[in-house]
């Protein structure tokens, strides 16, 4: 039996696409502005003028395409879809569950998930990438967005196909820890064996030694254990 007095909250991460004409020009501004799809040498310096300079172009060639689809992308009226439809399923199977979608470059962006859950008061969160598989510039650059802005003491559950093969993406090599003088510890220490692609580490993960405690969220994400090289896992 589901337990029907904690409210879930189930977030959708989808691209995102623009929903009008006017819209595709800022919307692939904010694609190319995104370090996770343009990092190189001194890229902080001059990722917007390019992105300004990509997206310019770029959108005057693809607007026809738009056009014929009637004028925008369908992307986000299907990822709904699939929210509302997630939703009922689960309030039908016992849940107290709320779905938000989070598109990465146009609306809903991240942030106004985020607002959303606020606003519904969740007590657990999972994050449903609905890309085709694991990507650093894909579900990886929704993710890393997602620990920009989240900043509420929450349990956040990843979702993720496991696999054999795997590498750790590191999210933060830092963790706030308290101790006493006689207790500061060099260096700390997380065990990874056995996560599945798609988990996260979090600063719960990490074996603390004694006098040594926690100074940030249990939920803190450390790393992504994400597809190694040439795997691809459907």
């Amino acid at each position: 039996m589901a337990n029907s007095k904690r409210r879930l909250g189930v977030v959708l991460f989808q691209l995102g696409g623009p929903d009008t004409l006017e819209a595709i020009e800022p919307f692939l501004f904010n694609l190319f502005c995104d370090p996770d799809i343009i990092d190189f040498p001194f890229a902080r310096i001059g990722r917007k003028p390019l992105a300004k300079l990509i997206s310019s172009t770029r959108a005057k060639r693809v607007q026809h395409h738009y056009s014929v689809i009637g004028g925008g992308s369908p992307i986000r009226k299907f990822t709904e879809q699939q929210a509302t439809a997630l939703e009922n399923r689960l309030r039908e199977d016992g849940f107290d569950a709320h779905c938000f979608v989070a598109m990465r470059y146009w609306h809903p962006f991240t942030a106004e998930a985020i607002a959303q859950l606020s606003a519904a008061a969740c007590d657990e969160i999972v994050l449903l990438p609905l890309y085709p598989h694991y990507s650093s510039t894909t579900t990886g650059s929704s993710l890393n967005e997602w620990n920009r802005l989240f900043r509420a003491d929450v349990p956040v559950h990843f979702v993720g196909d496991p696999a054999a093969d795997a590498v750790v993406v590191t999210e933060h090599d830092r963790l706030a820890v308290t101790a006493e003088a006689l207790h500061l510890p060099e260096h700390l220490e997380v065990l990874i064996a056995g996560f599945p692609i798609g988990s996260h580490v979090t600063a719960g993960d990490v074996k603390l030694p004694t006098g040594v405690t926690l100074a940030t969220s249990t939920h803190h994400i450390l790393a992504v254990i994400a597809a190694g090289p040439g795997e691809v896992h459907p």
